[in-house]
């Protein structure tokens, strides 16, 4: 009997050391939040992102796999219902605590599409690096707060990834200064926040900002209004468009993903992240076509 009673003692307090030490689960809506938030959470808490990296956030439906995730996270990381439609009916569900729109902090602004005739605000706000901040800062003090032990963890790792961000940010700033008065033409309309934040000019672009195609005349429009040095392509578009326009303009091509696939969530791919997307227009705008991703 008494060694039954220290048993079922042993296995109460095992219990409460577990629970104790159980890493909080973030669940990601898309890669770039993966980016920033494994830079943030290192090992303290595991990291699962909705979308497939090959998958991008304008048309995709949840699985029941990912009502599940939603269901058994801790905190829930999203843009906003502006980009990530098909998540909002399951976010309205969840405990507004759990979750972090990083559109609604009062920090990050939406902006305004660079060509007039685009609908809607470019959501796409993980490429201004300042932003990638707030949103780092906001999740660093979430997790600190409720798992102090954590804490000290969490905001070493944070203020590592503010000062890298911002170096990355100067040197990527002097690098794109070789870029003034160079135009660039998008395929789809979602690098406003980088070119806004770098002052790289964008002079149109063949889709929305919801990755819907231009009508013909509007498309024609488009073309006859711009001069431009370069053309920016996505891993996820169909080329034939952006073929026939570069052959038109004999402007070099270069494709771009928005985000980032082809990195691994570390503690520094939000870095190599910028970094790619600069060096892709340096080498377009050097002339260098690319036929990859980046």
């Amino acid at each position: 009997m008494k060694q039954s009673l220290k048993l079922a003692a042993l296995a109460y307090c095992l219990s409460f050391s577990i629970i104790g030490w159980a890493r909080p689960m973030v669940v990601t809506s898309i890669h770039p939040l993966s980016l920033i938030s494994s830079a943030i959470t290192g090992g303290t808490a595991d990291v699962h992102q909705l979308l497939p990296a090959s998958e991008e956030p304008h048309h995709y439906s949840l699985r029941i796999d990912d009502k599940l995730a939603l269901q058994k996270a801790d905190l829930v990381v999203w843009v906003g219902p502006g980009l990530e439609g098909f998540l909002s009916r399951a976010i309205n569900d969840l405990d507004p605590a759990k979750v972090l729109t990083a559109s609604n902090l009062p920090d990050i602004q939406p902006l305004n599409s660079q060509h007039k005739s685009a609908q809607g605000e470019d959501l796409h706000l993980w490429l201004n690096p300042d932003y990638a901040i707030v949103v780092a800062t906001e999740l660093a003090n979430w997790l600190a707060a409720r798992h102090p032990e954590q804490a000290p963890d969490l905001l070493d790792r944070l203020e590592r990834f503010r000062t890298s961000t911002r170096e990355t940010s100067k040197a990527i700033a002097t690098d794109l200064e070789a870029l003034r008065g160079r135009k660039v033409l998008v395929d789809h309309d979602a690098f406003g926040h980088f070119f806004a934040y770098f002052g790289i000019e964008q002079v149109g672009a063949l889709k929305s900002i919801t990755g819907l195609a231009k009508g013909v005349g509007e498309l024609a429009s488009t073309l006859n209004d711009s001069d431009f040095d370069c053309i920016v392509a996505e891993p996820r578009s169909h080329h034939s468009r952006v073929r026939q326009v570069a052959a038109r303009s004999a402007a070099p091509t270069v494709v771009i993903d928005p985000l980032g696939a082809h990195l691994s969530p570390s503690e520094n791919s939000y870095g190599e992240f910028l970094r790619s997307i600069a060096q892709s227009l340096l080498d377009c705008q050097s002339g260098i076509a690319s036929t990859h991703d980046h």
